[in-house]
């Protein structure tokens, strides 16, 4: 479960609906939706943005 929102912890959920991350989403002009966001043409941001929210080192 989410700390933040007592919500499932999906990958749909980090990426694009929990809103304890809305700025880090934002500030790296994050796609809206789970496909755009994990496409591989999106894939450095996707590093970039699990670094930012610090998740980086529990995958």
């Amino acid at each position: 479960m989410c700390v933040s929102c007592n919500s499932p912890l999906t990958i749909e959920h980090i990426f694009i609906n929990c809103p304890n991350y809305t700025y880090s989403r934002h500030l790296l002009k994050n796609p809206s939706t789970l496909e755009e966001a994990l496409n591989q043409s999106n894939s450095a941001n996707i590093f970039i943005f699990l670094k930012s929210i610090g998740l980086d080192d529990k995958l």
